[in-house]
């Protein structure tokens, strides 16, 4: 897992997997304060292929952090199995899905 900033966002990308079984890395991750000193937090999925409930908690966990600090939250998703667990636990009906980087910028700046 990665974190880095893009312009004025905070960028959490995950590698791979976002399951019970890296509960470890996500557990350890202390947002708030990073997030104080940007315009917000992209979640990228990009290279995820398996997510689990776990996965989707922390998702929801993030969006929650973003949204409790008045930040705006975006996550990318390129792989279809994973867009379609976001679709059918409805969870693409309150948390914004880009299928690009630039995409997720761009719509996020856009935002007021």
């Amino acid at each position: 897992m990665e974190t880095f900033k893009i312009e004025d966002f905070l960028v959490i990308k995950p590698i791979e997997s976002v399951t019970i079984f890296d509960m470890d890395k996500y557990n350890d991750i202390d947002i708030t304060k990073d997030i104080e000193s940007v315009n917000g937090l992209i979640l990228d999925l990009s290279e995820v292929r398996d997510i689990d409930s776990f996965g989707i908690s922390v998702i929801v966990r993030f969006a929650s952090i973003a949204k409790s600090k008045s930040k705006k939250f975006g996550v990318v998703v390129k792989h279809s199995k994973i867009m379609f667990i976001f679709r059918i636990d409805r969870l693409d009906q309150f948390i914004p899905l880009y299928q690009s980087m630039d995409e997720c910028i761009s719509s996020l700046k856009s935002k007021n």
